[in-house]
């Protein structure tokens, strides 16, 4: 193998590591800026947040403060989910 064709190798391999290590920075930094302002941990205070509820009433996060809740987002589509929201109810 010529020394030409080997160094063509080496920078077609350089360039496509470097090529998955920027989707890989940009993937995890989409993530992250997903979460918020900043990523939840234990024993932080959750961000505020407002949902319209099923009868149309503006519901807060800040108005539990105190309380125990429980958010849980899922999809009609999804087995598993319809599956424990079944659960869900039946322990609310």
């Amino acid at each position: 193998m010529s020394r030409s064709l080997f160094s063509q190798l080496n920078r077609n391999s350089l360039r496509q590591s470097l090529a998955v290590a920027a989707a890989a920075l940009a993937l995890g930094a989409g993530l992250a800026w997903g979460m918020g302002s900043r990523v939840p941990a234990v024993g932080t205070t959750a961000e505020d947040f407002h949902l319209v509820d099923l009868e149309g009433k503006s519901q807060s996060l800040s108005q539990y403060r105190g309380k125990v809740v429980l958010v849980n987002f899922w999809a009609t589509w999804c087995a598993p989910c319809t599956t424990e929201i079944l659960k869900q109810s039946e322990v609310a």
